[in-house]
């Protein structure tokens, strides 16, 4: 698998940009088109609207759901290079939040509230790995404010 950067999070809201259609990024994995096409026999770059948006072999990936209307459930998941994919512009709404930022916060209060000593310095460790300093801090800083964390931690 290629070392692709994706700019895409889990839980974005985003658009079809061929069908004007909004969905939502279910996974945003560092794999690239040609990474994709390869493992799952189907050539991304060949497909009509895809190349439209001009789809290369070393673009990343993601994985949607189309957003369906109350009365119908989404019946399956499509896989398109980033080309084809519009993010829609929601986050200004929480000073440039996204949504995976705004669930991996969440999560992170809650585990550093109910966490050993011990245990938050394993959690803050996984969060510097996984390239959330800024949310761990800002969680940190919500589950001292509410008290459940020593100031010290």
């Amino acid at each position: 698998m290629s070392d692709v950067e994706n700019s895409f999070q889990i839980g974005d809201p985003v658009m079809d940009a061929a069908q004007g259609r909004p969905m939502v990024v279910l996974d945003a994995p560092d794999e690239t088109v040609a990474d994709w096409s390869d493992a799952n026999g189907y050539n991304l770059t060949s497909n009509y609207a895809n190349s439209k948006f001009g789809c290369t072999d070393d673009e990343p990936v993601v994985e949607c759901v189309y957003v369906s209307d109350v009365r119908s459930e989404p019946s399956k998941t499509y896989t398109f290079p980033v080309s084809r994919i519009r993010l829609i512009d929601v986050h200004h709404a929480d000073d440039g939040r996204r949504v995976g930022a705004r669930a991996v916060r969440a999560f992170l209060v809650e585990a550093f509230v109910v966490a050993t000593a011990e245990e938050r310095e394993a959690l803050k460790a996984i969060c510097e790995a996984a390239g959330w300093a800024s949310v761990k801090d800002e969680a940190l800083e919500f589950a001292k404010a509410a008290g459940e964390v020593p100031e010290y931690v």
